[in-house]
């Protein structure tokens, strides 16, 4: 809900923030969050994979709070932006993770209802955004400040909430493990203890993984994800939106050589990366 929520809460303050810092690259407040959420969707997955889903979602959770709190804090358009992309790469671990802990939670006969309840916080936070925007810019007391300090307290309870009753399947299983090895000396038992502690548990118990050291991880993070794929599309979109942004500058026009450059520049790079995506690297890897 609050990942959901910071893309539109924006929306209605933007004159407000174009006024008050005296700025014009307020484009930045959205592009600079959805940016992160965009292109870091599938490294945040790998990360959550290796790593374990709570851990990840954890830091992601921090990382948002930080940077919604930076954005309340800012001085100038220069850190809000700051605020907003931190606070995107954040958003960007909450939203892909959560479907991943939808997988490991439900089974598939359950699994539709979970995807709807995120459907509708998605789809309330889009209504309240707006709404919430609009009631904070106008009340003397809070000020617009309050769109990004409003997840603070949600987030902090959320994350709360989230270290004490998510437990993932394979911490799951090493405690019952531990727990069954500890009151029962013989195999047998063991085996017979677990056998019948699978039939009646909620969640189903697969067998504990490998212990992976974390350099080991680092490893596989590297030879797994799609890193030059990710350079090449966040490099192009990048320079794309930096070309839209100065070009409503004072300092550049749209026919300017810079604008023109980069334009050309942010496009070859991404179309370099549909090339990449869909024919080196399913042919080579």
């Amino acid at each position: 809900f609050l990942s959901a929520l910071d893309q539109t809460i924006v929306v209605t303050i933007i004159a407000e923030l174009q006024i008050h810092f005296q700025s014009n690259d307020t484009g930045w407040i959205i592009s600079g969050y959805m940016l992160p959420v965009c292109v870091l969707s599938l490294i945040w997955g790998r990360i959550g994979y290796i790593f374990g889903t709570k851990k990840i979602t954890i830091i992601s959770i921090i990382i948002f709070e930080i940077g919604s709190l930076i954005s309340g804090l800012s001085k100038n358009m220069n850190m809000l932006i700051i605020g907003r992309v931190i606070a995107g790469i954040g958003g960007s671990g909450i939203t892909t993770l959560i479907y991943l802990i939808i997988n490991e939670l439900s089974t598939i006969k359950y699994r539709s209802l979970f995807m709807n309840i995120v459907s509708v916080a998605f789809g309330i936070s889009s209504v309240a955004g707006p709404l919430m925007g609009g009631a904070f810019s106008n009340n003397s007391k809070l000020t617009w400040r309050w769109c990004f300090y409003i997840n603070l307290p949600i987030g902090g309870l959320a994350l709360a909430v989230f270290i004490l009753t998510y437990h993932p399947k394979n911490e799951v299983t090493l405690f019952k493990k531990k727990q069954q090895g500890s009151s029962n000396g013989s195999p047998s038992s063991s085996s017979t203890t677990s056998s019948s502690s699978d039939s009646t548990s909620i969640l189903p118990v697969a067998e504990a993984p490998p212990i992976i050291k974390f350099n080991e991880k680092l490893k596989i993070i590297f030879n797994s994800l799609d890193w030059i794929g990710f350079i090449l599309i966040t490099s192009g979109l990048t320079i794309i939106l930096l070309a839209i942004s100065f070009g409503n500058d004072e300092l550049f026009d749209w026919n300017s050589v810079s604008i023109i450059i980069m334009f050309i520049i942010g496009g070859i790079l991404f179309i370099l990366s549909l090339i990449y995506e869909f024919y080196f690297f399913p042919k080579y890897y």
